[in-house]
């Protein structure tokens, strides 16, 4: 989320913007030295319009996000140890419900399991963008819904954040830096939340925050305005077999919570 007509800094797109590199790091089994580390650069780039739930509200003009996405191909050998796809990045300082906002960065991950290997497996893909913009006093009723190619079981669930890097940014690649490079390995800090909120109890509302296990569909109605972290995970599964294990969502994605009239800022 940044400022209005102003281009959001990806790593490695190959500009004047490009603060450092990106980077990816594959981790086998239980070894902390990494399996492979990639370089991603020269993204797609895609402002994010908001969708608000209620045409009568004006999102201000100072809130733009944009999305990058990066394609690569990768070739793994087939293991009987799973592999962990692994990006970190730091830092975002004007969240609400952290603690420290200023120090803590994000771990994005992917867990392949051997048996995914196995059964040569495609992943669940998320159907839409995470909401930008939530209204206070507005029903959330996002649907957080995933597509798996191969029709296995999703279940879906509110999940701890994880953090990843710090904001060193003169020692940009170091593991407390602002990109790590190699990404750091499992296990993953949580992060820390703020005295009144957890993973499951992310922002305040009421209802709370929920999200159905078979479905995805989440609800909830917010009643303090500000910028949030919320973790969601799904977990891909045949034949009672966990196949993946992805964490997405709001991410991990920031959720701007924004007064519930227009002009009210």
């Amino acid at each position: 989320m940044i400022a209005s007509g102003v281009p959001a800094p990806f790593d490695g797109d190959g500009g004047n913007n490009a603060p450092f590199p990106a980077t990816i790091t594959i981790y086998r089994g239980n070894s902390n030295n990494p399996f492979d580390v990639i370089s991603i650069q020269n993204p797609t780039i895609t402002r994010i319009l908001p969708n608000l739930s209620n045409p009568c509200l004006v999102v201000p003009p100072n809130v733009c996000v944009q999305e990058g996405v990066y394609i690569f191909d990768l070739d793994l050998p087939i293991s009987n140890e799973s592999y962990r796809i692994v990006y970190q990045r730091c830092c975002n300082g004007s969240i609400t419900n952290l603690n420290d906002p200023g120090a803590t960065g994000a771990t994005y991950y992917m867990e392949l399991t051997a048996k995914a290997q196995e059964f040569c497996n495609s992943s669940p893909t998320f159907d839409l963008f995470p909401p930008i913009a939530i209204c206070t006093n507005e029903p959330i009723d996002f649907n957080h819904a995933a597509t798996d190619p191969d029709g296995d079981v999703l279940v879906y669930e509110l999940c701890t954040s994880l953090n990843g890097g710090g904001n060193d940014e003169i020692n940009f690649d170091a593991p407390n830096g602002v990109a790590p490079n190699p990404d750091m390995p499992p296990p993953f800090n949580p992060v820390n939340f703020g005295t009144v909120y957890s993973f499951s109890n992310p922002l305040l509302a009421s209802p709370p925050l929920f999200i159905d296990a078979n479905t995805g569909f989440m609800t909830g109605v917010p009643f303090a305005q500000g910028q949030y972290v919320v973790g969601v995970c799904v977990s891909e599964y045949r034949n009672g077999v966990l196949l993946s294990h992805t964490l997405s969502g709001f991410p991990v994605q920031r959720s701007l919570v924004r007064p519930d009239r227009a002009g009210r800022y």
